[in-house]
């Protein structure tokens, strides 16, 4: 009998984990996202130009890049679960300063402050989740971060607007407070210790190299507020970060104490589901900026409209966590992914064939489905990643996969502006031009599917279980056999 109950306590406190991990990452999502629409109200308090508040945007999200390559050493530094309570206090922090600040510097200040705890909320948060799961669990501890985190980019200009249309814009960030204090109490108590990792010294060249071509990524991912407005610029523009990135690559190869050790890309699943999941991943990051064009641009409708029908996508979402888990009892994890990606390909493409005249209903459930098979393929593509490491190396894997995770996704937005500009120019797009950009986008989904065939068919199987391989040294190494906790 206490042998069962100490196993309820396990299988809880694995359970819990996610879910108190998919608040930060809700958090953080949100206020990514959230000042869109009170921009106009926050310059006049402010008593600033509204095209300067766009810094209050770009501070967030800068400040979320260069503190992102440096979790993982401060994780082994000080420890996963107390560097994950102390970013969610300094994203507090931050936040009451944003809400207080008379003046645009201060509000520049907290945000800056506010991206620091909110880079390391979620880098570590899927840390936390990583090292505290076994990896039979891990595709749904994923889906459990994944799904929260695509609400909000969605939920937060509806919030911003209504809460800045009813109360004041002070308090998108005000609201904040309780919900991370509430957030923090709950991590001190439920999370698990984490043993910290050996401490390795900080490579101060390659956070340089690594924050500088992050922040030039950043940058240029914002189309709105983007120096670059032609396909020329964007194609000049990109080759900043990915010289950083070079040169980064260059440098990690010849360190012996990398901050972030890209020599694990020679782990075939991780390199495949990073390499091959990128390609990927521009496509799903495209969605969120190409859809509301499409369907304010193109169909004339309003932005409470177009968020409605784009809400779908996020429903699909959440609807997703069951299916992932039907699919990988009949599929394996290679057959899931490639088929995943051709059929998201087709329905990417499909959206060109929408009209101004096409039901609504039937646009969201199009966009329901879509949303449910991106969901499916983020979070298998984060799971395979860790199929085939070892505990020790889950520091530097998960900070790799983050950091590409949000390279990639950014490149969506950019590809999407850059076709658009160089075959529409300064004209409003045509339909032709958004057919010309879906089918792109299509093209990188497809490419993908292509990459997954060098999936073994029993790569993940810890995972699901669905193609064990038999039992023996060659087939079950330290790795297979070992529960990552």
């Amino acid at each position: 009998m206490r042998a069962q109950l100490a196993h309820v306590r396990r299988t809880l406190g694995a359970q819990a984990t996610p879910l108190i991990i998919a608040a930060s990452f809700f958090l953080e999502e949100i206020d990514s996202t959230i000042l869109t629409t009170s921009v106009p109200q926050m310059a006049r308090s402010l008593s600033v130009d509204t095209p300067q508040m766009g810094l209050a945007i770009s501070c967030y999200l800068l400040s979320v890049a260069i503190m992102l390559p440096v979790s993982g050493w401060l994780a082994d530094r000080f420890g996963a679960r107390r560097l994950y309570c102390a970013a969610l206090a300094i994203f507090a922090a931050g936040s009451a300063l944003c809400g207080w600040a008379p003046s645009l510097p201060l509000l520049l200040v907290g945000r800056a402050i506010q991206g620091m705890g909110g880079a390391w909320m979620t880098s570590i948060g899927r840390l936390l989740v990583v090292r505290s799961v076994s990896k039979d669990q891990l595709l749904k501890a994923t889906n459990y971060m994944i799904a929260p985190a695509l609400f909000g980019s969605l939920l937060g200009p509806v919030v911003g607007g209504f809460i800045t249309s009813y109360f004041s814009w002070r308090w998108n960030f005000w609201i904040n407070v309780p919900l991370a204090g509430i957030a923090l109490l709950v991590s001190l108590r439920a999370l698990p210790k984490v043993p910290k990792a050996a401490l390795r010294p900080f490579d101060w060249l390659g956070f340089a190299l690594l924050a500088a071509s992050l922040a030039a990524i950043q940058l240029i991912a914002r189309p709105h507020g983007s120096p670059v407005h032609t396909l020329g610029g964007y194609a000049l523009a990109a080759l900043v970060p990915v010289l950083l990135l070079g040169a980064y690559v260059w440098h990690a190869r010849s360190s012996p104490h990398p901050l972030l050790d890209v020599r694990l890309l020679r782990k075939r699943t991780l390199g495949i589901t990073v390499l091959a999941g990128g390609v990927a991943r521009i496509a799903s990051g495209a969605l969120p900026f190409a859809l509301p064009l499409v369907l304010q641009i193109e169909f004339g409708l309003n932005p409470l409209h177009s968020g409605l029908l784009t809400l779908a996508a996020t429903l699909g979402a959440f609807v997703s966590r069951a299916g992932a888990g039907a699919a990988m009892r009949r599929l394996t994890l290679r057959t899931l992914l490639i088929i995943n990606a051709l059929v998201l390909a087709a329905l990417i493409a499909g959206i060109s064939r929408f009209t101004p005249t096409s039901p609504h209903l039937w646009i969201f459930l199009y966009l329901l489905v879509l949303g449910f098979l991106r969901s499916v393929q983020l979070s298998t593509l984060t799971a395979v990643g860790y199929a085939d490491l070892e505990p020790t190396e889950f520091s530097h894997a998960t900070m790799l996969i983050t950091l590409a995770a949000r390279c990639f996704m950014s490149g969506g937005p950019i590809v999407t502006a850059a076709v658009l500009g160089a075959i529409a120019g300064t004209h409003p797009p045509t339909s032709a031009n958004f057919t010309t950009v879906f089918s792109i986008l299509a093209g990188f989904m497809a490419i993908s599917a292509v990459g997954f065939l060098w999936l073994r068919p029993t790569d993940g199987w810890q995972l699901s279980h669905h193609s064990r391989p038999a039992i023996g040294p060659a087939a079950v190494g330290p790795s297979a056999s070992r529960d990552p906790r």
